[in-house]
């Protein structure tokens, strides 16, 4: 049976003695947020915008390294469901994504059809091939002996792009680049963080199967 609470005590207001009363004070201001730990050398020059995006697309590259190394084939082309895209295709179409854009920036060809790199996967010299309207047959068509030549490419793009980007300057970013189809026109700034934003996804998903197909031991 429940016990009630002696008669009196629910409701009681204990009030401390007045020497332990305590008076109101006002609220420190706070300190700045401070981002580097205090040992961290500081820049000398402002950190520019070619820099972050350099950075983020190097992180792209050494997470498909992390990746793909030492995936077998049969987990490189493995589709997860007949509705989805292989860890190989992924990491291909980034690649692909890259090279198209930064080189329409630069006024460049591609290096899929420049250096030769559409032979190496065995695909004909079309740059307008990057993966965009693909269908599950292409998809599941798409196949490669290891992860070697997925890296390899991606590798070259990005050196690439690292070279094309040290040469911006900052008003460069706001260049409005001539393509009438998107409203509003993008800038130059606009495109790099799509690539990026693109690059990124796809790097994640690849990470997601390489761990889903070979368990959290694929990380060791």
């Amino acid at each position: 049976m429940r016990r009630l609470a002696p008669t009196g005590s629910v409701g009681k207001i204990q009030t401390l003695p007045p020497q332990a009363k305590q008076t109101k004070t006002e609220a420190p201001a706070p300190n700045p947020v401070q981002c580097a730990p205090p040992n961290r050398p500081q820049r000398r020059t402002p950190l520019e915008g070619h820099e972050l995006i350099a950075d983020g697309l190097g992180r792209v590259n050494r997470l498909l390294h992390r990746s793909l190394t030492g995936a077998p084939a049969e987990t490189l082309n493995k589709m997860p469901n007949p509705d989805s895209n292989s860890m190989a295709w992924l990491a291909w179409h980034l690649t692909r994504i890259q090279d198209d854009h930064i080189a329409a920036l630069e006024g460049a060809p591609q290096l899929w059809t420049s250096e030769g790199w559409h032979a190496r996967f065995g695909m004909p010299p079309d740059d307008a091939d990057h993966g965009m309207g693909h269908t599950l047959e292409q998809v599941a068509a798409f196949r490669v002996d290891s992860p070697d030549v997925l890296l390899a490419y991606n590798d070259a793009v990005y050196e690439r792009t690292k070279r094309c980007l040290a040469g911006l300057k900052p008003e460069d970013f706001d260049r409005v680049l001539n393509e009438p189809q998107y409203d509003p026109l993008p800038t130059v700034g606009v495109r790099l963080v799509s690539v990026l934003s693109d690059n990124t996804q796809h790097a994640g998903q690849i990470a997601y199967l390489r761990g889903y197909f070979d368990g959290f031991g694929w990380r060791r």
